[in-house]
Formats: C-alpha cells, sequence, structure tokens
C-alpha cells in the first residue's frame, strides 16, 4: 500500500516534525560531535506521548485500511 497516506493532517505534521527532529539531530549528539550544545531543544514528556498518540490513530487508521 505505498499509495495510502493518513487522513488526520494535524498528527500528520507533528509525526512529520517529530521524525525530522530525531532524523537530523538525535543520532548525532555524539560528545565528538556536539562539543557546543547552545540550541539543543527541550523536549517535554507531553510532547513524546502526543507522538505516541498520534503513531498509535495513525497506525489504527492504516490497520483499518488493511482490513
Amino acid at each position: 500500500m505505498s499509495d495510502w497516506a493518513t487522513t488526520d493532517a494535524e498528527a500528520k505534521a507533528r509525526l512529520n516534525q517529530a521524525w525530522l527532529l530525531a532524523s537530523r539531530h538525535i543520532m548525532h549528539l555524539g560528545k565528538v560531535r556536539t562539543p557546543d550544545l547552545g540550541d539543543v531543544n527541550q523536549v517535554t514528556a507531553e510532547q513524546i506521548q502526543q507522538v505516541a498518540r498520534d503513531c498509535r490513530a495513525v497506525y489504527n487508521e492504516f490497520r483499518a485500511k488493511l482490513a
């Protein structure tokens, strides 16, 4: 189902933003690569919980499409 996309535009935007942050920054937080951490963005527990809720909702939407 390579042509499938979620209908929840808000969840899609939040998940894309979380993916962008993780793919560009999280993997590169080794001490050698980040001697100056002045531009680090704090992620709150609520933001992490929202990503989990969005993942669950989009996954359930995808599962329903497969049924």
